[in-house]
């Protein structure tokens, strides 16, 4: 990360100079927070989708309604995924020669799942700015950004009747609780935003913006080398996770997914 912000800013640092000397120099936050409650819930399983971003600019005029500059997006998340599915072992009821039981056979079972993260990602932007009226207009956003962090957690909301699991009297807890499973995250996003400004002031303006198209690679890599609850039962919650890690590619509007931002735009100079 830190050598992709060098990289940045020896890129920008001409583009930087150059809009010194036109005095186009603007600073924009637009940030967005939402979230949506979950059907068929219970005491034990996830109540709510939310997700939060806040992105900060840095944008340098380069004349005729076109600039360029640094951004960053600062995100957070914590969203439902497809239930959990897997499989638990089924033991003979009798021992072998060597006093061990047997697996004879296998059930599936299904969990509930989510999945939580935060991180802050960088990127670079060009925009072009059509005026619509004397305080009104339109403003066209195009950006690449990569984040990554190491802070993900898959969250298993067990089924514990399909799980096998009882209450443990010799344990320091019984009492069911999600179960975590931690991963790296890392995304490329390319897109477009188009956005609707007004000018509050000569020096600041209101505006709202969404992703109209965005193209976007997740990687999701396991954090942690569980294989096994012991040495004999494997952990049946990991390879059902299994499923999920990997790269998952988007493509199309992600107003849906991330809704739509609230932006103010400064202007100093």
């Amino acid at each position: 990360m830190k050598k992709t912000l060098l990289l940045l800013f020896f890129l920008t640092l001409p583009i930087l100079l150059f809009s010194q000397e036109k005095g186009k120099l603007y600073f924009e936050l637009d940030g967005v927070y939402w979230e949506k409650p979950l059907d068929n819930t219970g005491n034990l399983t996830a109540e709510k989708n939310r997700f939060g971003s806040l992105r900060p600019y840095l944008g340098f005029g380069l004349g005729k309604g076109w600039s360029l500059g640094l951004m960053g997006n600062y995100q957070s998340y914590d969203l439902q995924q497809d239930e959990l599915i897997g499989l638990r072992a089924i033991y003979s009821q009798t021992p072998d020669e060597f006093g061990n039981y047997p697996i004879i056979d296998y059930t599936q079972f299904q969990s509930p799942l989510g999945m939580t993260n935060e991180f802050f990602g960088y990127g670079v932007f060009v925009r072009k700015s059509l005026a619509l009226g004397k305080r009104t207009s339109l403003n066209f956003n195009f950006y690449g950004m990569r984040e990554k962090s190491e802070n993900g957690d898959f969250e298993v909301y067990p089924n514990y009747s399909s799980w096998g699991y009882y209450p443990c009297p010799t344990c320091l807890s019984y009492i069911p609780y999600p179960m975590k499973n931690s991963f790296e995250e890392s995304n490329w996003r390319f897109g477009l935003d188009i956005a609707f400004a007004y000018e509050l002031k000569p020096w600041l303006d209101l505006g709202v913006r969404a992703n109209f198209l965005e193209f976007k690679k997740q990687t999701i890599i396991n954090n942690e080398e569980i294989y096994y609850v012991d040495d004999y039962i494997p952990n049946y919650q990991y390879i059902g996770l299994s499923n999920y890690y990997g790269d998952r590619y988007y493509f199309g509007s992600a107003v849906a997914r991330e809704g739509i931002r609230i932006s103010l735009l400064f202007q100093p100079f």
